[in-house]
């Protein structure tokens, strides 16, 4: 078998093209391997593995593509969470080397700055006043994109928690688009702020901090409604600020119980909260593969599957131990040992088996197969447990008292109650790359478009762009004008709907979901704060936001895209939320509600 026979075996020579044996050649292949001696040596030698990859219904994440079986200086990993820096200088600089040594391993970073001072702060030494959190910042900004990953994309993920003083200044950094273009950053929010947003009422912070042996505080008058449709505007116009609902964070997983636990942060696309110098190794599930003719999903073999997959991560964190950038990460690897088992191809699924993308079909289609994939891999993880040893922090009662536990319970009732070699197990990344280079659907996304433009840097060192006709449309109904109504892409689908898809998913997720809501160019800021307001109360865990048409350019896009979706109405008592055009409706950021 050669690659393009692994890619178009038993589905068509649409699933070849320049863009995918490009991704495979300049990014995973090593030395000029074979197609063979390349499955060979991702897959460890392990037979299943090697399997599932051939049958193309898994693959890891792109650091093990690339490096396993490598003898080079690089981790495994594609996720880090550093501390957040101290704040001294000798602690943001030595912050800023720890970024620094991450990317130049390969791997992606995130670090969350509220621990530093706000500007104008007084310090120590000759400047007599910070410039601030945000100011630092753009050092580390600057830092990834020094290091560069080879064009890699989204390398570093920088957060900063809505009760920051400087909380300003970090959400209108990007309105100028030069600034921190190699940063991803996202806004830590609460229940508090969105109360606070609702109610209007300005809302006082405190921020206490030493220098020079004196301790002081900084107080303030936050309004969260100003703050609020300031991160809706941006959002409207630069697609930058992700949003993290960091109570939601916080609050469900598996160890939200455990008293030695906590969050330090996010990785570059949000999927992995993670605690400080947590790692996380990554894999997908392709489930369109799982699909057979006529239209029905093989659950039995996504469960075998599952089981394989979540083994497989366990190797590979064995293997790559030693791997890591900072001796830290060792050691926390020891003590939680994250893996992040995730799916890509979802919509192609959905397409196979006549589901449209956004139905509540697709919110039933989606619970039976997350079902499938918590247990499965939940129970390997604690059978694993039992083989190789528990997670080092390891508390039983603790996972028992976890909201993810007892919100899942039936499903996991065959746990033993004594073993898990993972404290964190599923996630869903983006998967841009490897699902691009399958030709099938990236994580839990829907259809981009029936054909679109791809931008990369990574594989040539600069801008290069690609023609994409997407397979499954042309594997499903060739060159057919008239498609099906259960054929529907990104920018089809109401935003309210994404939400629910998202939420139905994350019920089973234990760390988070990096997703992307596509709107059309005629979306207003209105519906952004909307969209923003149903995320957190659907208890979605992180989201980001793209308008067409926006200031920055996407990595895909469509000539023109017509503005069909019709949106709401703002809400006439609070001007926050929306309420539907006609029939009866509530608004939910205030309660109001509307009939006729």
């Amino acid at each position: 078998m050669d690659f393009k026979e692994w890619l178009t075996h038993g589905r068509g020579e649409q699933y070849y093209t320049k863009l995918q044996e490009d991704i495979w050649v300049k990014k995973y292949q090593h030395s000029g391997e074979d197609f063979n001696k390349w499955v060979e040596r991702v897959s460890g030698g392990d037979n299943e593995v090697a399997k599932l990859i051939k049958d193309r219904k898994f693959l890891f994440a792109g650091r093990i593509l690339a490096t396993r079986g490598i003898d080079r200086t690089a981790t495994y990993s594609n996720c880090y969470v550093i501390a957040p820096p101290k704040d001294s200088i000798k602690g943001i600089y030595n912050t800023a080397y720890e970024i620094a040594q991450t990317l130049a391993y390969g791997g992606g970073v995130g670090v969350d700055i509220g621990t530093l001072r706000p500007s104008g702060a007084p310090v120590a030494n000759q400047a007599k006043t910070t410039s601030g959190a945000v100011s630092f910042l753009e050092l580390y900004a600057m830092t990834s994109q020094i290091i560069g990953q080879h064009g890699r994309r989204g390398a570093l993920m920088v957060s900063m928690p809505v009760w920051h003083p400087d909380v300003y200044d970090f959400i209108t950094l990007k309105q100028d688009t030069s600034k921190a273009t190699k940063a991803n950053l996202s806004l830590r929010v609460d229940n508090d702020f969105f109360n606070a947003v609702r109610t209007g009422k300005k809302t006082p912070i405190k921020f206490t901090y030493e220098t020079g042996g004196k301790q002081y505080t900084y107080e303030k008058l936050v309004d969260c409604k100003k703050v609020f449709e300031s991160v809706c505007k941006i959002a409207w116009e630069t697609a930058e600020i992700g949003m993290l609902y960091w109570d939601n964070i916080i609050n469900y997983s598996i160890v939200d119980k455990h008293p030695n636990f906590a969050y330090a942060g996010v990785n570059p696309c949000a999927e992995q909260p993670l605690p400080a110098y947590g790692s996380c190794l990554l894999g997908s599930l392709n489930i369109s593969a799982f699909v057979c003719h006529g239209g029905m999903v093989d659950f039995v073999e996504l469960a075998n599957a599952t089981r394989i997959a979540t083994k497989a991560l366990n190797d590979v964190q064995d293997e790559g131990i030693d791997r890591h950038p900072l001796p830290q990460n060792k050691a926390c690897v020891e003590q939680w040992r994250q893996i992040g088992l995730g799916v890509m191809g979802l919509a192609d699924a959905m397409l196979k088996c006549g589901v449209a993308y956004g139905s509540l079909a697709a919110e039933i289609f989606i619970d039976k197969i997350f079902k499938t994939i918590l247990q499965n891999a939940f129970l390997e993880s604690a059978r694993l447990g039992k083989a190789r040893g528990n997670f080092g922090e390891f508390d039983a009662h603790a996972i028992k008292e976890s909201t993810f536990y007892k919100c899942n319970k039936q499903l996991l009732d065959d746990w033993d109650g004594k073993h898990l070699r993972n404290s964190q197990i599923l996630t869903i990344a983006p998967t841009g790359t490897i699902s691009t280079m399958l030709g099938v659907s990236g994580g839990i996304e829907p259809l981009f478009a029936t054909h679109y433009t791809r931008k990369t840097e990574s594989l040539h060192g600069c801008d290069k762009y690609y023609k994409v006709v997407t397979p499954i449309i042309a594997e499903l109904f060739g060159d057919s004008e008239t498609l099906p109504s259960f054929v529907v892409t990104a920018h089809d689908i109401h935003y309210k709907n994404r939400i629910d898809i998202q939420a139905a998913a994350q019920r089973y997720i234990d760390a988070s979901i990096s997703s992307t809501i596509n709107l059309p160019n005629n979306a207003t800021q209105k519906n952004i704060a909307d969209l923003y307001m149903l995320g957190h109360k659907a208890g979605l865990k992180g989201v980001t936001v793209y308008r067409d048409g926006c200031y920055r350019d996407g990595i895909l896009t469509v000539d023109k895209l017509p503005d069909t979706t019709t949106y709401d109405k703002p809400c006439p008592s609070c001007e926050v939320g929306v309420i539907n055009s006609g029939g009866c409706s509530i608004c939910l950021s205030c309660g109001y509600s509307q009939c006729g």
